[in-house]
Formats: structure tokens, C-alpha cells, sequence
């Protein structure tokens, strides 16, 4: 069985309400108007809904365990979305 077919493979290009979202949101908004399934860190521990986190330019969750899944790191005691050239990685 494939990774995709696995639900564990592929990044999203499109959700309704994704490529509004810039800058800064609590979790629960871009699980609202992202259509964003899980906040997380590499590690799998998921982050709070009223945690802020930073999400640039470029959101773009990736597919894991069949849920839409947006990656993120702390840097400087702030929340950002992991850089593109890892979600990159991490999708193909």
C-alpha cells in the first residue's frame, strides 16, 4: 500500500479559506478558517487552541495519518510553520 493511499503522503495545495491566512492566528482560527485538521511539532505534540502561531506567507499542511497536518517550530519563544524546503521533504 502506497503512502498516499496510507493517508501519510502529499502536501495540500488548496483547503477552502488556506490561502487567506497570513501572519499571526490562535490555533482554533486556523482550524476554523484554514480547514486545517492538526497543529503540531515534529514531535507530534500538538499545540493549544489558544496558542499563536506565525504563518507567514506560505501555509501548506501536509497529509499524515489521513488529516490534514500543519507543522510548526518554536524559535525565539514564538510559533512559526516549519519552512517550505522541509514540508518539501517531508511530502515527497
Amino acid at each position: 500500500m502506497g503512502l498516499h493511499r496510507a493517508g501519510n503522503d502529499g502536501r495540500f495545495l488548496w483547503l477552502p479559506g488556506l490561502r487567506d491566512l497570513k501572519g499571526k492566528y490562535p490555533v482554533s482560527e486556523i482550524y476554523a478558517r484554514g480547514h486545517v485538521d492538526r497543529v503540531c511539532t515534529l514531535s507530534h505534540v500538538d499545540l493549544h487552541t489558544k496558542t499563536i502561531v506565525d504563518v507567514g506567507e506560505w501555509v501548506r499542511p501536509v497529509l499524515r495519518e489521513g488529516k490534514a497536518t500543519l507543522y510548526v517550530e518554536e524559535i525565539n519563544h514564538e510559533w512559526h510553520i516549519i519552512p517550505k524546503e522541509y514540508i518539501k521533504k517531508l511530502s515527497n
